[in-house]
């Protein structure tokens, strides 16, 4: 019983759900970092301010409690409910929780009382674009641009704006935005890194640098590289961006809610067999190549290995195991990193930490035996691996466990990466752990 109890702690200490995907996938909140608690130690003082408010509702954006802002807002509307700003923030926090029409019809409130404030008009673009209205999301991007109040915003507000008007079929107008470059002084934000993308100064695969390690990042540059591809009339380039922007775990990001939507739009693609993804699978592995493997694992099963190794992403004394494991050292930058970044790391440390092996896999032949269907979205695909140890010849079987997703067919941990990650969690759980009281009578310790 013990046991067990170790095993379920770190899930009952989870933050609450925030967004639950169409793929079932569950994303929580994270946990306070201080900013909440002097936010609420602040209004506690003075309730009924409205700046006040604001300001624990954005603190609680910042950890990703979306559902406690939205509360915290209309909790100041009902103190100011002709208040333009808070419909602005709660419209902005109902759109992160994908409350499309609660959004919209705050946004366009806040619009009613104050058409000089930039959050909102840019926010309405946004979620004018979800519902498809492009000629409605370009009048509103067309009027948050002039009142953006710094160089990032002006480049999100021209970006959202060239893809409004794109995708409205005003082609012309879409480059003669390019061309009048509204966005200088260039903002170093992902949206200038997609600008030179429409602008033809780099490639797509360019797009991405060393530093593009966040969830959030991953997700806004997919889903731009994406939409330049679906703009283009390639719909199977597009689909790849976008499969890359939701399995990143940036799902607070607009590019990550828009991929979303664009992948339920497409038209079905021809799927991979299990078997064909397996030898992906397999080849990845053998070239080390860490991306590969991580786009072929199901976004699920990632979120669920984050959420099993939670322990890494909120625990703040452990910097020197997170430095090993994820390549990062704070709690912060660990919660950055996306659930494939995440995945990436892991298999970059397990690798190197077993050069020979790694070694001797890459020089095996492997043959695939077939598969066991277990119901129509679940498969064990069977192989055998034949290497030579230490000058000793060795026959391995193995099975790798796939999901239909709508990615396509893609894997589910194995048990020995359930059992590593246990293995993580146990030995941080007893390095935490108190030291024994060498007084204490051991029936009591």
């Amino acid at each position: 019983m013990p046991t067990l109890l170790s095993l379920l702690a770190p899930l009952c200490l989870l933050q609450a759900v925030e967004y639950r995907s169409p793929a079932s996938v569950e994303y929580r909140a994270q946990r306070d970092t201080g900013a909440i608690a002097r936010a609420d130690s602040a209004l506690a003082k003075d309730p009924r301010n409205i700046d006040k408010i604001i300001a624990l509702g954005v603190a609680q954006s910042g950890v990703r409690q979306y559902r406690e802002a939205i509360e915290t807002f209309s909790r100041g509307l009902k103190i100011a409910p002709n208040n333009a700003l808070l419909y602005r923030w709660r419209g902005h926090r109902y759109l992160s929780v994908r409350e499309f029409d609660k959004a919209m019809q705050d946004l366009q409130r806040g619009a009613r009382l104050d058409s000089t404030i930039y959050g909102i008009w840019y926010h309405l673009g946004i979620v004018r674009f979800v519902k498809r209205d492009f000629a409605g999301a370009a009048d509103a991007f067309q009027r948050a641009l002039p009142i953006a109040p710094d160089s990032g915003e002006r480049a999100g507000a021209t970006d959202w704006l060239w893809m409004s008007l794109s995708r409205a079929g005003r082609t012309a107008d879409a480059k003669a935005l390019l061309d009048r470059h509204p966005d200088k002084p260039n903002g170093a934000n992902a949206y200038a890194q997609r600008l030179r993308l429409y602008r033809g100064e780099v490639g797509p695969d360019s797009v991405f640098t060393r530093a593009d390690t966040s969830d959030i990042a991953i997700a806004t540059l997919s889903y731009g590289v994406g939409n330049w591809y679906l703009v283009r009339g390639d719909t199977a380039h597009a689909r790849s961006y976008f499969q890359r922007s939701v399995a990143s775990g940036g799902w607070p990001a607009f590019g990550f809610i828009m991929s979303e939507i664009e992948l339920r739009g497409l038209p079905p693609a021809t799927m991979e067999t299990p078997q064909q993804v397996t030898l992906r699978m397999i080849e990845a592995m053998r070239a080390n190549d860490w991306h590969e493997m991580a786009s072929l694992m199901d976004q699920r099963a990632l979120h669920q290995l984050r959420e099993f190794l939670s322990i890494l992403f909120d625990t703040p004394n452990v910097d020197q195991i997170r430095k090993e494991l994820l390549g990062v050292s704070t709690v912060a930058e660990a919660q950055a990193l996306s659930d494939t970044a995440m995945f990436e790391a892991l298999l970059r440390y397990s690798t190197n930490s077993s050069p020979e092996l790694a070694n001797v896999f890459r020089s095996a032949k492997v043959q695939i035996l077939g598969q066991v269907n277990e119901g129509p979205d679940t498969a064990h695909v069977v192989y055998r691996m034949q290497m030579t140890v230490e000058a000793t010849p060795v026959t391995t079987m193995d099975v790798v466990s796939l999901t239909r997703s709508a990615a396509g067919w893609r894997g589910l941990l194995k048990a020995d990466m359930s059992a590593f990650a246990a293995a993580i969690r146990a030995a941080i759980q007893r390095d935490q752990a108190p030291p024994a009281n060498p007084n204490e009578p051991p029936q009591r310790r």
